[in-house]
């Protein structure tokens, strides 16, 4: 699946309608059931202000406290409901945000592969591995820059390396081969 910026930049707009739809929806109900923005937030546990930026679009609520005001406001569950609807749409724009920017790191990446499948690390070929060995090492342990491995796996890829390399020729342990990253 492809995503589009644009179709995200248009999806968050809607969110953002939705949004201040379901705050004036709020406010509506609560006039029409004759509750103050004060009585409201005391009944959610929260304050004035919270209200009035719900009802304004501008800040968000958890299930619980859209339950609560709907029960007050007299809603019938027609709040509730509109909460759900919106906040499946927000988990929707969040996933399909997560798959673009892994789109765009892949895609920034994927050069820097490119360029280690076709150089094999001449340091490697001169202790006895083959192109193809010293490739799969390489690849093995590239990463993108923006992650960072834990020690444990660090750790791990390092005393498989030297178990490989011992194979070829024997390094000491912490040698400047075994530190390099």
């Amino acid at each position: 699946m492809t995503v589009n910026e644009g179709e995200l930049a248009a999806e968050r707009i809607r969110l953002g309608i939705l949004r201040r739809t379901l705050g004036e929806h709020l406010a509506t109900y609560r006039r029409a059931a004759g509750v103050s923005q004060p009585e409201l937030s005391r009944a959610m546990d929260r304050t004035r202000t919270t209200v009035s930026k719900v009802e304004h679009g501008t800040r968000g609520m958890p299930e619980a406290s859209w339950r609560i005001a709907d029960e007050v406001c007299g809603a019938d569950g027609a709040l509730l409901a509109e909460y759900q609807a919106l906040a499946e749409a927000e988990q929707d724009y969040r996933e399909r945000w997560r798959a673009h920017q892994r789109q765009e790191r892949q895609a920034a990446a994927q050069p820097a592969a490119d360029a280690l499948r076709a150089a094999p690390v001449p340091s490697l070929m001169a202790r006895g591995l083959s192109s193809e060995r010293c490739n799969s090492i390489v690849l093995f342990y590239w990463r993108p820059a923006d992650s960072r491995p834990s020690k444990v796996i660090s750790k791990a890829f390092k005393a498989a390396f030297h178990r490989l390399d011992q194979r070829c020729c024997p390094v000491p342990v912490g040698s400047r081969l075994m530190t390099a990253r």
